[in-house]
């Protein structure tokens, strides 16, 4: 017998929030920091770990999908109250990282930046290991994004230190 879905439109709609919504932002930060990234950030002096330039859009549209992958996966667990603190640190996290790529490219305030990345970076480890224990495959996701942020900040301290 066959299991009828009666929420299926609204998970679609959770779905669509949460992946489409996570990139919607990765695309308008991106927009955001196209000019200073073309005018700026391509003529600072780099450390020799530094990613290519053009690594930078295909990084965090993967990122992104991911990142909203494992927001939808935790809208979708039934865990109580521990729900709200999950998207609570979700929702610091992805403010965070807004504001790590407006006080970097348009600020162009390296240590500050360098100094939010650091919190970022506790913070997200915190996201994923909550995230993790509500659901292994949730926690996993952000694994990628967390080992990037976690590099960008040596990248990040360099930059200030080179610049």
């Amino acid at each position: 017998m066959v299991k009828k879905t009666t929420n299926c439109p609204h998970k679609i709609s959770k779905f669509i929030a949460s992946v489409v919504g996570v990139s919607l932002i990765g695309v308008i930060i991106l927009f955001l920091i196209k000019k200073p990234f073309n005018t700026w950030y391509v003529y600072l002096n780099k450390p020799f770990f530094s990613p290519p330039d053009w690594m930078f859009t295909s990084v965090w549209t993967g990122i992104a999908i991911l990142i909203g992958l494992s927001l939808f996966f935790a809208w979708e667990e039934n865990f109580g109250r521990k729900k709200n603190l999950a998207i609570g640190i979700f929702i610091i996290q992805i403010i965070l990282n807004i504001s790590w790529f407006l006080v970097f490219f348009n600020l162009k305030n390296l240590l500050m930046a360098f100094f939010i990345d650091l919190i970022l970076f506790i913070v997200l480890l915190f996201n994923t290991i909550v995230f993790y224990k509500i659901n292994k495959t949730t926690g996993r996701l952000l694994i990628p994004y967390l080992l990037w942020v976690g590099y960008f900040t040596f990248v990040n301290l360099g930059l200030y230190v080179l610049n």
